[in-house]
């Protein structure tokens, strides 16, 4: 089997459990707020995991740009619908005004979809693909607003474990929850240095010999998500 068939039938593989958490939890309790903030973020996941697998087989470098530019709708949403949720999660208290707040987690999303979406402003711009046995790949350097980006997800990312982390400080010692809490934060953070350094380091230093698959280092993190919200209803609230 060809190396680049192989990416994509495990970021394919990758997206389904994305769509069958989502699935379980939609049946489960969809009229909760964080449920429905949680299908919200499979659905990002699992958008970022289908487009990725069918670029790095595409049969023309257009067609695979086209898949990687319909990715934002994942990666370039996912880390703002990740930090509400941690926000809900952790009831973290906001000294702000609701709408305000939901523009300032938005709005980089929105901007993301506005640069880099097919047809976007950027779009095009972003891309030299090269034809490597693990598939196509993007051997251009990330420019400002690819910086930019990375940015974004540094920032969100660090905010995201650290309220968790605190979350964690408050919780009582010995208990279920904290040892539950305690590994979602180790995945949280292993997850994010691992899909750093495959993702985000490559492009800012100008190598790209991998395919960006930080998606599927992101499994394990929303694997814990689901097994607590499952046997515990810890992180989903069955109202």
């Amino acid at each position: 089997m060809k190396q680049d068939l192989i990416v994509s039938i495990s970021l394919y593989i990758c997206g389904s459990y994305y769509t069958i958490l989502g699935a379980y939890v939609f049946i489960t309790n969809v009229k909760s707020k964080i449920n429905s903030l949680f299908i919200l973020l499979l659905a990002t996941m699992a958008t970022w995991a289908f487009t990725f697998s069918i670029a790095y087989s595409a049969p023309t470098a257009e067609e695979s740009v086209f898949w990687r530019c319909t990715a934002v709708f994942g990666w370039g949403v996912f880390y703002s619908v990740l930090l509400h949720f941690v926000l809900l999660l952790t009831k973290t208290e906001i000294r702000m005004n609701k709408r305000m707040m939901l523009i300032a987690l938005y709005l980089p999303a929105a901007v993301n979809i506005i640069l880099f979406a097919p047809f976007g402003i950027l779009a095009e711009t972003q891309f030299e693909m090269v034809r490597t046995e693990l598939g196509w790949v993007n051997v251009r350097p990330a420019d400002i607003w690819g910086i930019l980006f990375y940015l974004y997800y540094i920032v969100t990312s660090i905010i995201a474990v650290v309220l968790t982390a605190r979350w964690r400080r408050k919780l009582k010692p010995n208990t279920l929850l904290k040892k539950l809490v305690t590994i979602l934060l180790i995945s949280l953070l292993g997850g994010f240095v691992v899909g750093s350094v495959i993702d985000v380091l490559p492009g800012i230093i100008g190598v790209n010999p991998f395919p960006k698959v930080a998606i599927e280092f992101l499994t394990i993190p929303v694997t814990m998500l689901f097994l607590t919200a499952r046997n515990h209803g810890v992180f989903l609230d069955r109202r």
